[in-house]
């Protein structure tokens, strides 16, 4: 949802003490002042008295300082949290819905910690001959800040070991392979932390 109007701050309406490099600077646009909101983003609310499984649609992030300075009696620091709900629509103090916490989900404690990812597979020549040779490349986003394994799958199987690695300070690897006859297409997946990213391309 992009910006929209709001309640100003006080009586100025853009900003007068930009560099002017800034993409605001001497511009009149409405994104560039203090009379709209920001992008919308999501806000979770986490307490013992929120109601279960409520959605609100008119807060923005002003609204918690509005909040603050009802619960303590506070003065509104400018204009704009005066006119921004105090956010008790959230809540439900008398029957304190939260008052037994929600039992957490099971969770995998097990697994590695994963600094990299895997951003793409590639299979080549295209199409791979059927019965010779191609050349597999798996790369990262990034070069990798330490050796990096990257399980192996292929379809049909056998095709490809079980694992390579990623070398610390490179971004790929390359392995040989010899594509299967009797078979139209190739399919190679290679995973880090779970998440599988995969080629395909015809077999001829």
């Amino acid at each position: 949802m992009p910006p929209h109007l709001a309640t100003p701050p006080d009586s100025i309406e853009y900003p007068t003490d930009l560099p002017s490099t800034d993409i605001c600077a001497n511009i009149t646009s409405p994104v560039c002042g203090f009379f709209v909101t920001g992008f919308r983003v999501p806000l979770i609310v986490i307490s013992p008295f929120t109601k279960k499984n409520y959605v609100s649609h008119t807060v923005d992030y002003t609204a918690i300082l509005k909040l603050i300075e009802t619960r303590f009696k506070l003065p509104n620091l400018t204009a704009r949290d005066a006119a921004q709900p105090n956010m008790t629509e959230f809540f439900d103090f008398a029957n304190v819905p939260w008052a037994t916490p929600p039992t957490p989900t099971n969770q995998v404690k097990n697994m590695a910690c994963v600094l990299e990812a895997l951003n793409a597979v590639t299979i080549s020549p295209n199409p791979a001959p059927a019965g010779g040779q191609a050349t597999v490349t798996l790369s990262l986003a990034k070069s990798a800040i330490q050796d990096t394994n990257i399980s192996l799958s292929s379809n049909p199987s056998g095709v490809v070991p079980p694992s390579v690695v990623i070398a610390s300070g490179t971004s790929s690897t390359t392995l040989t392979i010899t594509a299967p006859t009797g078979i139209t297409s190739l399919t190679i997946t290679g995973s880090i932390g779970g998440i599988p990213v995969s080629g395909t391309v015809p077999v001829q």
